[in-house]
């Protein structure tokens, strides 16, 4: 969508403040936010295993609100204990007993001046315990697999008793709203599509039909409420698939549900089928779900809220302004830095940790029922506090990645006098190269958010200084962190062979219309691939694993997948690569070729971390840490979790 003009302005000390639309506050029935920014619900698993809440809940949920947030919606709420519950330690308002809980979490919220909303849900046939019977509108017409259930009138029944008592908790626990779901494939979504609902009762068939049962819920819950608890309704303005619900149905469930008193309509979008498409991954066009909000807005009356991996303030003023909605909502987002709308609001947006959306954390250990993490939020994972150093040290960090960028900042905070040494000419490591390509731009926003935090605070940072093992013998520090990072494992290769690493590929250059080999289907060499396709290079990657990028996230790999297949990728699976000849040609371990050969092989098949600091570091008398690669091989979240633990040690 057009960004429009950008309400905000820039003062005396060149700080960017939005007070005009973004940090306006705005009414919702009886209640005013402070400002248009609404935490839309997002499961963390950190509930007990019945659903009951606990001290992390209440802190988390307290820490977002305390960092400005105008309205927080709290995650879906399961509302019976017989089939409503769709995660493993989803929280409950299924009982009385809930109560108390609960408004412990409301209170938290409402402290800091935010209001605070629970959500209310229906798994239907989206449950992720296995051997659960999954309630369905019609048996015909689902594409799932598993113990279904038809659910009869009786059950609709007790569904809208369920929905009613547990907005009912909501209202005693001190709520100020109630969000209920009518999206993402639970129940009452599923009776809204025509490809899932075939009901021929009076529950089924035209959409006024399909639509019943999301009205008399409603309507059960405002009458059961006495009118007391002002309600929300998160709606798919698509389901994102053939022959599911579509926008202008979506903008007639609107109206409906205005006129039967909810005062708000939150647009999402999507399904578990098409969750890439809605969950975005790094790859993904942010604000891709804004239109969708758009077209119910001009329908309704009602404050309408938009998401869609929605992060940047410039772009959520351009929306507010252009009047596709009046509210915004974050998940991820607000996740990896709560005081997201503080930052903004004192004029400085670019302190703002930015969710590269990895989808690993948050959504991949959600539904593996793990609490959920956040992979550049590092004191998440590690639950431990950084305080201020009880004595002041100077501490040399040899190394300046995201480790040991992470590593410096955090030790500044904290107090210490701090010296990062870097061999190459610019800060980023492996990130650098990580982060050129046109589809990495969230990673490239991580790696500026890390530099400017490095600018803004006393770290002395020296580029292009190699240390040498008499240097690091010689450091004037009390204690020394290693953050050398890992180099790329080889294959062996005639001498005449143009090879490569995966960073030298994406940024170097290659003759027009190359022939390249990529060997090593992971992640690396996967987006290594996409990169050079996208260049107009004729790509074919080898893969000793039946499937590309294995350990990826289930959305980044779809994403993967997807882009490979449009670009003209050519995959060979199930390929083991063990040398390659001097004209480019890849070959198996008996020394037969694999495929055809190439103008240039680029070689992805992992990281050996990078020992040439560590004697002389532990001769040198001091104490040594090493952080990321140095220390293991891996992906960013563990490169910032060691480095995070590091700088608490210190």
């Amino acid at each position: 969508m057009p960004r429009g003009p950008l309400p905000y302005r820039v003062d005396d000390s060149g700080a960017l403040n939005y007070p005009d639309v973004l940090l306006s506050p705005i009414p919702i029935g009886p209640h005013v936010l402070r400002n248009r920014v609404v935490r839309a619900a997002m499961a963390t698993n950190y509930a007990t295993s019945a659903g009951r809440v606990t001290d992390r809940l209440v802190e988390y949920y307290g820490s977002i609100a305390a960092g400005g947030t105008g309205l927080v919606i709290v995650e879906f709420a399961f509302i019976d204990r017989m089939v409503s519950r769709s995660w493993p330690r989803q929280l409950s308002a299924s009982e009385d007993s809930d109560v108390t809980g609960l408004s412990r979490i409301a209170a938290a919220i409402q402290k800091s001046g935010a209001r605070a909303a629970l959500q209310l849900c229906h798994a239907g046939p989206q449950r992720i315990p296995a051997g659960q019977r999954q309630w369905v509108p019609s048996v015909s017409g689902q594409a799932r697999t598993g113990t279904l259930h038809a659910i009869d009138s009786d059950e609709i029944a007790g569904v809208k008793a369920s929905f009613t008592r547990a907005a009912q908790r909501a209202r005693s626990a001190g709520f100020d709203f109630a969000e209920l779901h009518l999206a993402h494939g639970y129940l009452l979504s599923e009776f809204l599509a025509p490809d899932r609902n075939q009901r021929s009762d009076e529950y089924g068939g035209s959409f006024a039909a399909r639509m019943r049962f999301s009205l008399e819920v409603v309507a059960s819950v405002r009458a059961g409420t006495e009118d007391g608890l002002p309600l929300i309704a998160r709606i798919n303005g698509s389901d994102l698939r053939e022959g599911g619900l579509g926008p202008e149905d979506a903008a007639s469930l609107a109206v409906a549900l205005t006129s039967v008193g909810v005062q708000a309509i939150h647009v999402s979008a999507g399904t578990y089928e098409s969750r890439h498409l809605r969950s975005t991954p790094t790859y993904g066009e942010r604000g891709n779900l804004v239109e969708l909000a758009a077209r119910v807005k001009r329908d309704v009356r009602v404050p309408v809220i938009a998401s869609g991996g929605l992060s940047d303030p410039e772009h959520l003023d351009a929306i507010l302004s252009s009047g596709a909605a009046d509210l915004v909502s974050m998940a991820r987002q607000l996740h990896a830095d709560p005081q997201w709308v503080a930052k903004v609001a004192s004029g400085h947006p670019q302190s703002i940790r930015p969710c590269i959306r990895c989808n690993n954390g948050c959504l991949r250990r959600g539904i593996d029922g793990e609490p959920v993490t956040c992979d550049v939020r590092p004191e998440i994972a590690t639950r431990s506090t950084a305080k201020p150093a009880a004595r002041k040290k100077s501490v040399a960090v040899v190394g300046g990645g995201p480790a040991g960028m992470e590593a410096a900042r955090l030790l500044a905070v904290r107090g210490h006098h701090v010296t990062l040494f870097e061999a190459r000419h610019e800060l980023g490591g492996g990130l650098v190269a990580a982060a050129r390509p046109s589809f990495k731009h969230d990673l490239a926003r991580f790696l500026e958010y890390q530099k400017g935090a490095l600018e803004s605070l006393p770290v002395v940072i020296k580029l292009g200084t190699r240390l040498s093992s008499k240097d690091l013998l010689a450091l004037d520090a009390e204690e020394i962190v290693l953050a050398a990072g890992s180099h790329p494992r080889r294959l062996p290769a005639d001498d005449d062979a143009v090879v490569m690493t995966a960073e030298e590929a994406v940024t170097g250059t290659l003759d027009s219309g190359a022939r390249v080999a990529v060997i090593g289907g992971g992640v690396t060499g996967s987006e290594t691939a996409w990169h050079l396709a996208q260049l107009g290079h004729a790509v074919t990657v080898y893969e000793r694993e039946s499937q590309l990028a294995r350990s990826a996230e289930s959305n980044h790999r779809q994403w993967l997948t997807d882009a490979l297949t449009r670009l003209g990728v050519h995959t060979v699976l199930n390929t083991e690569i063990h040398t390659v000849a001097a004209d480019g040609t890849p070959r198996f371990a008996d020394g037969n070729p694999a495929g055809p050969a190439a103008n240039a092989v680029v070689v992805a098949v992992g990281a050996e971390k990078n020992e040439w600091f560590t004697r002389p570091a532990r001769t040198s008398g001091k104490p040594v840490h090493r952080v990321g690669d140095c220390a293991s091989p891996g992906d960013l979240a563990a490169a910032l979790a060691s480095a995070w633990e590091a700088g608490c040690r210190i």
